[in-house]
């Protein structure tokens, strides 16, 4: 922890996380709190338009952690999604939530079966 340390005290450091399973890569994470060049690229393809189902907004997209930032400290691809500012805000202030998986999908409030804290027990990760 001290050489993250060290690092951090330069004042611009880059830091990254390499996530695997045995060998396979998993997932690429950087340590900042907003996607790296690469992660927002593919975020602008995956998501042209907002990811709630049914909805039509296609600019001003927000970037939404599935898990809070400051909780995790880590921006990881597969736990990104664009939200339009009306959706990330139900997100942010009623608990409403996307469903589990990518690209467009329903989004629901925190009373419906498909909550992402209702399958998992916890703040919309995944299930252990």
């Amino acid at each position: 922890m001290s050489a993250v340390r060290d690092l951090l005290a330069l004042g611009s450091p880059f830091v990254a996380a390499i996530l695997t399973r045995a060998k396979a890569l998993t997932g690429v994470a950087h340590l900042g709190r907003r996607p790296s060049a690469s992660q927002q690229s593919a975020l602008e393809w995956l998501y042209p338009f907002c990811a709630a189902a049914g909805c039509p907004a296609q600019g001003q997209l927000e970037v939404d952690h599935r898990l809070e930032w400051a909780k995790c400290h880590y921006t990881m691809y597969d736990l990104l999604d664009l939200l339009c500012a009306h959706h990330h805000g139900l997100k942010t202030t009623k608990g409403w939530a996307l469903v589990e998986g990518r690209g467009k999908r329903p989004f629901v409030p925190p009373s419906d079966p498909r909550h992402p804290s209702r399958r998992s027990g916890g703040e919309g990760g995944p299930a252990p």
